[in-house]
């Protein structure tokens, strides 16, 4: 009878995409949805709900909005409808069974919104301060609703896993690009003048989230649990194709990012061995760098004689203009940009105006390509108070997870201190990148953070239950 009524509720389940799909075949308009929709179905039907989580998870995070917006918000609509329907069928609209989310992560997500919606309602433009505080408030209730699912579920996988292959997805876009394009753009990207984002078109992007998803795929391998030890050729092709389009990416501030993660994972899973590996790193970087040919590369590469020369400062430049005549609530959410001009550092025409046109013009949030400078600029003090205190109970909080498992579990352990250190390279990538952690609600962008700190509370909810 068990067997018979949880066929009847997936054969509910997966004929709605089912039903989705045949609409989509029979308007030619919406062609591309009718796989995705079938696979959807038929993950719902063979599945359940178990499968359902993971697969939106990944849809989030690997198909961005580059691949045409339309696409993109059908992508998210689709999955954030799933994700109702199924909350709604296991809380049966009963509010008091619903879960509560922990006290302080509630208190700054409130005072996020608080932020936002007081600098937007002392804005030149209030439209599209509500935009991106709608945009936001939707991220939290998308959020909210992995965080229901997994809190009280022991299988913390089921979110870090998803991240990774991401990661893989983007990456053989990436690996894509480079293969079509033979030598030349292999050439372009060892002398610092090529990059490539695959399905993402923005680079910073698709770095930030191999700031997460290499470092994540790198820990697999320390995990001793036997299936893992079968998975282990898997995890290693992830890596090695993660690392070339990360190189790809030509992005310094995921590459910074993704050495401090693994320095100070080395550091805090093999702390007596971490000088022999730290010393090793210098020692074949030396020799690198001893060779003319791999040292010019590398100077190329890293764009060394341009450090001082980047559009990067000029941006900074603007929002320091901008700032003073806006200390305490910003320009408002979504502001910068239109800030950008009137404060224009260079005269128009210039070679350095035209790179900050194309900052401009592109970028579709983070313009000032720094985390700290973008939330002061836009939300004042109050919104980098609520940013910078967002930030440190995430660190303590994960800081704390690490000493909790030291004893009890290896494998929560490990994942402890990755995700923790993941968190520090992801602090300094912040300096020098805007997007990645609070970027108004943008899905593709923020949702890999906020799910790693998702992990943080599951592992802990789980310890916590355990040695009660």
């Amino acid at each position: 009878m068990i067997l018979v009524n949880n066929f009847i509720l997936k054969k509910q389940f997966f004929f709605v995409p089912l039903l989705l799909a045949f609409s989509a075949l029979i308007f030619s308009t919406y062609l591309f949805l009718v796989v995705p929709l079938l696979v959807l179905s038929w993950i719902l039907f063979i599945g359940g709900n178990k499968l359902v989580y993971p697969f939106v998870l990944t849809a989030f995070i690997a198909l961005p909005g580059d691949i045409g917006e339309g696409t993109r918000t059908v992508i998210n609509v689709i999955g954030s409808i799933t994700l109702a329907v199924l909350l709604l069928k296991k809380y049966q609209f009963n509010v008091d069974r619903f879960v509560k989310i922990e006290s302080t992560l509630f208190r700054l997500i409130v005072a996020i919104l608080g932020s936002m919606i007081i600098s937007t309602l002392i804005s030149n433009n209030i439209i599209v301060g509500a935009k991106e505080v709608l945009r936001q408030l939707i991220f939290f209730i998308i959020f909210y609703m992995f965080y229901s699912e997994f809190i009280h579920t022991e299988n913390v996988l089921s979110i870090l896993i998803p991240i990774v292959i991401g990661g893989v997805i983007i990456s053989i876009g990436i690996c894509y690009d480079l293969i079509i394009s033979g030598m030349q753009l292999i050439y372009l990207e060892l002398v610092g003048l090529g990059k490539s984002g695959g399905f993402y078109n923005n680079v910073s992007a698709a770095g930030g989230l191999f700031a997460i998803s290499l470092p994540l795929s790198i820990s697999f391998l320390f995990l001793k649990k036997e299936q893992w030890s079968k998975l282990k050729l898997i995890v290693v092709g992830a890596v090695v194709m993660q690392t070339i389009a990360l190189f790809a990416t030509n992005s310094r501030g995921a590459i910074f990012s993704v050495v401090v993660s693994l320095l100070l994972f080395s550091h805090l899973l093999f702390p007596s061995k971490f000088k022999k590996i730290f010393y090793s790193i210098m020692l074949l970087i030396g020799v690198i760098l001893l060779h003319p040919t791999t040292a010019e590369i590398l100077n190329l590469y890293f764009r060394t004689g341009r450090i001082f020369e980047n559009t990067r400062y000029l941006i900074w430049q603007i929002a320091f203009s901008i700032i003073p005549n806006n200390l305490l609530f910003g320009v408002g959410p979504g502001m910068f940009k239109y800030y950008m001009y009137p404060n224009l550092p260079v005269m128009l025409g210039t070679w350095n105006e035209r790179q900050i046109a194309y900052v401009y013009e592109n970028s579709g949030a983070g313009q000032a390509h720094n985390f700290f400078i973008m939330q002061v600029t836009e939300l004042g003090v109050i919104g980098l108070t609520v940013s910078v205190v967002l930030l440190g109970y995430v660190l303590k909080t994960a800081f704390k997870l690490i000493k909790m498992t030291r004893f009890i579990s290896y494998h929560d352990n490990v994942l402890a201190i990755t995700i923790f250190s993941i968190f520090v390279g992801l602090l300094f990538r912040s300096f020098f990148e805007a997007t990645g952690i609070l970027t108004n609600g943008w899905l593709s962008r923020d949702l890999p953070f906020w799910l790693l700190f998702l992990s943080v509370l599951v592992i802990k909810s789980k310890i916590e239950s355990h040695t009660l």
